[in-house]
C-alpha cells in the first residue's frame, strides 16, 4: 500500500525511489528536497502583469523553495538549458527572486552535453545551496545533462546533503524516471501517439506531468502507465506542487491538487491497437489536495 501519513490508506504499486544514477550511492534516504511545480503558459513578447505570466511560476511557489532552504541569502543558481533565451528568463527569475530579498542569484545555461562538464560548470555545483531548473523543454533538459559528470555530482550532493533542487513546468517532468514527449495537444485517445523518452531520473519510478489537466492529458498518462505498469504517474494541476523529503516523502502544496495513477492492478489494456481509443481496466486513480502526504513505496 501508497503509505498515507494522514492515515488514510491509497493502493500501492511496486514503485522505487530516486535512482543514484551514476552515483554509485545509495539513494533511499536521500538527504536533499525536490520541488516540484505545475507549469503555466508563458506569453512572451506580450505585455504581462505578474510573475506567473512572466515566468510561469508564482511567487507563492518561488517563496516555499526559498524557505525550503532555510539559509539567509542562500546561493542560488537557476538553470535555464532548458530555454533558447536563457538569458532573458535569467533576468525574469532574477527580478522575481530580488522581490522576494533573495539576491545572491547565479546563472547556468547550457547548450550542450560538453558543455556542461567543463571545470566551471562542475565547481559550480559545489557551491550552491539550492539550484533551479527555470521552465523549457523537457527533452532539450534531458538531452543535455543526462550523461554529464554535471547531473552525476548534483545527484550525489542532492543524495548526501541538504540541498533544495526546484523545478517547474517542462523542466519539471524532467527529473521523471521517464519523461513524455510530444505536445499537450496531439491526439492523446488513440495508441502509439505517446512517446517516451528517459528522464534525469531524480524520482527513478515516476513519471511526472506539470501541464493543464484536462482529459487528454490524463489518457496519455494512463497509456504511460499501462504500458509501464512499474511506474507511478503523478499530474500536478496548476497552482500546485509537491515537495519530496527523503527521495520518497511527498507532500502536497499550493492551492491545486496532485492525481497519481496507479497501474499495478490494471486487468486489461489494449494500448496498441492501431487506430483504435485505447482501453484501460482497474486503472487506479487517487485525487491529493494541499497537505495530503503520502509515501513512495520502496523494493
Amino acid at each position: 500500500m501508497i503509505e498515507d501519513t494522514n492515515n488514510q490508506t491509497l493502493k500501492q504499486s511496486s514503485i522505487s525511489t530516486l535512482s543514484a544514477g551514476d552515483t554509485g550511492v545509495e539513494s533511499n534516504g536521500a538527504k536533499g528536497i525536490l520541488i516540484v511545480i505545475a507549469g503555466k503558459e508563458i506569453n512572451r513578447g506580450k505585455s504581462v502583469k505578474n510573475d506567473v505570466d512572466r515566468i510561469g511560476c508564482s511567487k507563492e511557489a518561488l517563496k516555499t523553495f526559498i524557505d525550503l532552504i532555510e539559509k539567509k541569502d542562500p546561493v542560488i543558481e537557476i538553470i535555464t538549458s532548458s530555454s533558447n533565451a536563457g538569458n532573458d528568463l535569467f533576468e525574469d527569475y532574477k527580478k522575481a527572486f530580488l522581490e522576494l530579498e533573495v539576491t545572491n542569484l547565479r546563472h547556468i545555461h547550457h547548450t550542450s552535453s560538453e558543455e556542461c562538464d567543463n571545470e566551471d560548470s562542475v565547481s559550480s555545483v559545489q557551491s550552491a545551496d539550492a539550484f533551479f531548473f527555470a521552465d523549457g523543454d523537457q527533452l532539450l533538459l534531458t538531452s543535455i545533462y543526462s550523461e554529464s559528470a554535471f547531473l552525476r555530482d548534483l545527484k550525489a550532493r542532492y543524495i548526501k546533503e541538504k540541498i533544495v533542487i526546484g523545478a517547474t513546468g517542462g523542466s519539471a517532468m524532467a527529473l521523471s524516471g521517464i519523461v513524455i514527449s510530444g505536445e499537450s495537444n496531439q491526439v492523446q485517445e488513440l495508441p502509439r501517439e505517446i512517446n517516451v523518452a528517459k528522464g534525469l531520473a531524480f524520482l527513478e519510478n515516476v513519471c511526472l506531468d506539470t501541464l493543464f489537466v484536462n482529459p487528454g492529458i490524463l489518457i496519455r498518462l494512463a497509456q504511460v502507465i499501462a504500458k509501464n505498469p512499474d511506474y507511478l504517474a503523478l499530474k500536478i494541476s496548476e497552482h500546485a506542487a509537491i515537495i519530496v523529503r527523503n527521495g520518497h516523502k511527498v507532500e502536497v502544496v499550493g492551492t491545486g491538487t496532485l492525481i497519481v495513477l496507479d497501474g499495478q492492478e490494471i486487468s486489461e489494456a489494449k494500448v496498441d491497437e492501431p487506430g483504435k481509443p485505447v482501453t484501460i481496466r482497474d486503472l487506479k486513480v487517487h485525487i491529493l489536495s494541499p497537505g495530503q502526504t503520502f509515501i513512495l513505496p520502496r523494493f
